[in-house]
Parts: structure tokens; sequence; C-alpha cells
């Protein structure tokens, strides 16, 4: 047994340092973070044990000093007993990637500064922020690349790691990059769903599907990419309801949550996407959730929120540290009971939607809060659900009836040029639109519409370009047989916007026009 001013070493200690030192040569799992803490706090003290330093004093007394361990050797004790590591799948992302730490009791890489720093004080408790700064940099400069774990068959549950293809549950190991999971355990053995008084959770779905089978189809699908959530399904669910209550909106939430775990979830709504200190704390999540978003709110960007749905990389700033970039690994679900305007009103955008309509309204019964407040937070029925929704395909995600005429409604409502095309492009005669008659009759049709425009022309034409195209009009100046038709000119008659000797007619063919394929 070795010995330090502080005494002997624990024989237990001794052991547990060289039993994680073997652990750790063949990368296999190192000890549990309780574990390397106390490794860290033993080496702190035998470091200052070995280098105290003898203080003699005129009057022929002496006095030790204890000093701080230096911050070069706190970082190698650190390297010594943790596994370190930045992520990513390319140059580019390592160089920008955080610093992270393989974490035995979650299987999980994790950035967690508040882990790192506890690990740094267990060494030396006198460390000042200054300090443990230098410390993680140093960690981060000399920390492996490591690229995320690619298989999108094996799924990272609360007990292991599931294999779809041999429907195996793997033990979690550091050679597996995951930086999230849900909490909820795989049960090998045949479980059947639990009845609760006579609820099912089964057919409660039926009924929140109004018996239709796309729906209920969608609705398994989402819980699927929970789970599945490395599976990038390049979809967004928005769960909507009139603002009612009591719809069951919330419920479902509150079991999406539960199926993840406290710690594999997060609340971000669409307007704080783009807000980079609040998107650093959604990095790591399985599940990001956003409740009560305003639905007279107005997403000035989105660009961030379409990178994440898509699994590209973007920009974390967290607060009071160096911002990197990320890809998450997260299905994103938002609550609302109205749709917010979004600046982009690209088809790319909205066709990433999937709209799903709670349209019950249950009775404030002690029956109907058990559901809320007991039944699915149930393990048993946990279980049942991730073991039905582990093999659930995700690749592709239905978009039903519902959610399609919903989304057109919603884009057509946020987007006035495209609507304006929809309602009066098939009404005019002519093969040749003059872009300045179309800008006029934009403007006619939004002030009746009662949302006048401050739209420029030069905006409406880039807006309208690609509108134009997908229906078979061509942007050019052209002097071809095209013609425009006066009856047209005519919807014009009594604004200030008809001018049909000096702008529409037919000699001047010389402008910007679109013309009929």
């Amino acid at each position: 047994m070795n010995k330090s001013l502080y005494g002997e070493i624990p024989a237990e200690l001794e052991a547990l340092f060289k039993a994680h030192q073997d652990k750790k040569a063949t990368q296999t799992s190192p000890a549990s973070t309780n574990d390397v803490i106390k490794i860290l706090r033993q080496k702190g003290k035998e470091w200052r044990a070995d280098h105290i330093k003898t203080q003699h004093h005129k009057d022929g007394t002496q006095s030790e000093i204890t000093r701080r361990v230096p911050a070069r050797t706190i970082a190698n004790y650190i390297k010594d007993v943790v596994i370190t590591a930045v992520i990513g799948d390319t140059q580019k992302e390592t160089d920008q990637a955080p610093l992270t730490l393989y974490n035995n009791d979650t299987g999980l890489y994790t950035n967690s500064e508040r882990l790192l720093n506890k690990m740094i004080l267990a060494v030396d408790n006198t460390t000042n922020k200054r300090f443990r700064a230098e410390i993680q940099s140093w960690l981060n400069i000399e920390a492996p690349s490591r690229k995320r774990e690619k298989d999108i068959n094996l799924i990272p549950v609360g007990n292991g790691v599931y294999n779809k293809i041999t429907n195996k549950l793997l033990p979690y190991s550091p050679s597996m990059v995951f930086t999230s999971k849900v909490a909820t355990n795989y049960n090998n053995e045949e479980i059947s769903e639990p009845s609760f008084n006579g609820w099912k959770f089964s057919e409660w779905i039926k009924e929140l599907s109004d018996g239709n089978k796309e729906k209920e189809k969608l609705l398994w699908q989402l819980i699927a990419c929970v789970i599945q959530n490395r599976f990038s399904s390049n979809v967004l669910f928005c769960l909507m309801d009139g603002g009612q209550g009591r719809t069951g909106k919330s419920t479902f939430e509150q079991l999406l949550m539960n199926l993840v775990g406290n710690d594999n979830y997060t609340s971000l709504k669409l307007e704080e996407f783009d807000k980079g200190f609040l998107l650093a704390q959604a990095f790591g999540a399985s599940l990001i959730i956003g409740d009560d978003n305003n639905p007279k709110g107005y997403i000035d960007d989105g660009s961030t929120l379409k990178s994440i749905v898509t699994n590209e990389l973007v920009l974390v700033n967290p607060k009071m540290q160096t911002p990197f970039s990320a890809r998450f690994n997260a299905t994103i679900v938002q609550s609302m009971n109205g749709f917010p305007r979004f600046k982009d009103t690209s088809g790319g955008l909205y066709r990433r939607f999937r709209l799903i309509k709670f349209n019950h309204q249950y009775p404030d019964t002690p029956a109907g809060r058990k559901i809320k407040d007991e039944y699915i937070y149930n393990q048993q029925l946990l279980e049942w659900i991730l073991k039905k929704a582990i093999n659930i395909p995700v690749d592709t995600i239905i978009q039903t009836k519902e959610s399609q005429t919903a989304l057109d409604d919603i884009q057509l409502e946020n987007d006035i040029v495209l609507s304006f095309v929809n309602s009066e492009l098939p009404e005019l005669k002519s093969t040749r639109l003059p872009v300045k008659f179309l800008f006029n009759l934009f403007r006619k049709y939004s002030d009746d519409n009662n949302t006048p425009t401050k739209m420029s022309r030069a905006t409406f034409t880039r807006r309208i370009k690609p509108l134009m195209a997908q229906r078979g009009w061509e942007y050019k100046k052209s002097r071809a047989n095209n013609s425009f038709n006066k009856d047209d000119a005519e919807l014009l008659k009594g604004t200030n916007y008809y001018d049909y000797n000096n702008v529409y007619k037919e000699r001047n063919t010389s402008q910007q026009s679109f013309i009929k394929i």
C-alpha cells in the first residue's frame, strides 16, 4: 500500500485506480463519475504531498506551504482517467467542436462544463475561473477527434444500445460515439400492452387519430422518430389545437418527455432557434419540444431551424463560452394553437412540417387526470411503447391529408404573393403579362384583402418568378406573338393602377413580361 502526507492510500482506491487504468488501456468503459472524482481527488492529494515547500523564518522556525497543483498537471490527470474527444465528421467540424468527456454513467459523450469543473476542483479546489479555462483549452486541443456512430441501426436506450439488425442489446462503450439517447429501457422479454382501468395507450392513439389510419401512422412515426432520433427524418412535428384545452395534446407531449427522460429533452420555441445562446442548451438533447408558440409570432429567419431539421451544421453560441459548430440528432416537436408567420415562405421550409390536429376535448374527470398524472409515467407502458416504436420505419414520414390541407392554408395566409398567384392567375386571359401590370394587380389584390403592401416591384418580381415558372410562364423581354388581353387591363379600372394606353398596350411589348410557354 502506498503512503502520502495524508497517510496510507486506501487499498480499495489503489485497486480502483489500477482497474480504471486497465480498462482505459483497452478503451472499454472507464470508471463511474463518482469513481473518477475519487481518483482525481486522491491524485491531487498525492501531488501536494510530494510538493510541499518548507519555508524558513528569521526566528529559526519553519512552516510548510502547500502549493497549488499546476494547470498542466491537472490536465494530464484528467486525460489519464477520463476519455476525452472532439466530435465531428470532418476536419472543419472537429476544429470548431467543443471538448466532450465520456460519461460512463450515461454511456454518452457530453460537453458538460459543470462536470469538467467538478473534475478539476477534485484535484485542486482552489482553482479560479481563468485557471480552469486554461485547463479546458489544453484538453480541447489535445483531445483526439472522433466521428459520431454512423450505424443508424444502433439505438441508444436506457440500459444499452439496441441493434435493430440482430435484436440484441449491447453495452455502452466509448468506441460507440453517442451524444444523446432515450432513457427508457429496452425489455428483451415478451411484454404486453398494459391496461389501466380499461384505458389503453394504443386505443387512445386511435381516438386521437379520429379513426384515420394515416393519422394514426403519423402519430406512431412521431414516437418512433423520438426514439430513433439519430435517423434524420428531415421533418418537424407540430401539434395543434384550437386553444380550447383538454385536447390530450399536453398529455401526449409529456409522454414523449417521459420516454426520453429528464436529461434528454429541452424546451425551445420556434422563435428561439435563431438565438445561439438558447440553442446551446439544446445541444445533446434527443428531443426538442416547444410549448405555447405564439400564433401571432413572426419568425424572421428560420434558417437555423431548417438546418437542425435536416441535420446540417449550425453555429452554437453559449453565453460566456467559445462558439462552436455542431449537428443536432434531435426530433423537434412544437405545440401551438395557431401557426406563426415565417419570413421564409419557400416550399422548402413548409414541406418539412407535419401538422397533427388534436380535435377532441376531454372532460375534466378524476379518470382523465389519472392518464396525465399517473398512467403515462408507468415504466411498463413506456417500455412497451419503446419496443413497439423502435422498429417502425422512419425513412419516409407520411404527410396526411389533414396536414397537407392545413399547410396549404397556412402557406397561403403567410405568403400573399403565393395567395395572389393562386387566386388571380387562373382568371387572366393574356398570354403575355407585363410585370408592371402584375405588380399593380397584386397591389389591388392586397388592398382588397385589407393587407396593403409595402413590397417593392423588384421584391415582388423576385418572389413571383419561381411561382410563375412552376405554372408554365417564362420571364423575358419579348416581341413574340403572345398578347396582352385588354379584358385583363379592365380589372384595374377605377384604381390608381390603371394605365392601359401607356403601359399594357399591345405595341409596348419590349418591357419585362411573363410569356406563356
